[in-house]
């Protein structure tokens, strides 16, 4: 228990800390302000990811899924929810795909490592229907949200209409070095709803 409350302590700390800051902007005595600084950096949203003025495509009508964390508890179980919903609806919406990110050398991998998560986390389902695009990508924080093959990028911005971002790095053990990932990650997320209009 103790190990686990000084992190949060630790953060409780900053968070009074942050508190103490004058008008000025003047620190106060810290060994954190590295670690402030790094967080004010990051927390300024880059231009290209501001409000999107121009039109949404014509006779745009609703599209594909784009998944991010779908080898996570939570992803994996938003997955098995979408999967269910579109094998009810296939019908009327034939088609629909939901594209999956996920952090692998190839696209074979990437499947592998979606089914794997449904068997590591209980749920039941021994394959995916090919309306599950697994794309292998380097990583989320990466130019494009990691996605190699310019022709995936391509038709993910001319299908994908919802996104959900679900992909984290989850720890409460490392300093913010490694939560900033998430803000990158989301930044690029954020970029591509822009470009996608989604």
């Amino acid at each position: 228990a103790r190990l686990l409350h000084e992190p949060l302590a630790h953060v409780a700390e900053l968070c009074a800390l942050r508190l103490t800051r004058t008008t000025s902007n003047a620190w106060t005595d810290t060994d954190d302000e590295s670690t402030w600084a790094a967080m004010d950096a990051c927390s300024v949203v880059p231009a290209n990811v501001g409000a999107n003025h121009l039109p949404a495509p014509a006779g745009r009508t609703v599209g594909d899924v784009l998944l991010t964390g779908a080898t996570g508890f939570v992803g994996s179980h938003v997955l098995a929810e979408l999967v269910a919903r579109g094998e009810d609806v296939e019908p009327s919406a034939p088609g629909r795909s939901v594209w999956c990110l996920v952090r692998a050398d190839d696209e074979a991998s990437a499947r592998c490592r979606l089914i794997a998560a449904f068997a590591r986390f209980g749920i039941r389902r021994a394959e995916l229907p090919s309306s599950v695009r697994a794309v292998a990508v380097s990583s989320l924080g990466d130019a494009r949200m990691g996605v190699r093959d310019d022709d995936t990028f391509a038709a993910l911005l001319a299908r994908v209409s919802t996104v959900i971002h679900m992909a984290a790095e989850v720890s409460f053990w490392e300093d913010f070095s490694r939560a900033r990932a998430n803000i990158t990650s989301t930044f690029m997320v954020l970029a591509f709803c822009r470009r996608a209009h989604a």
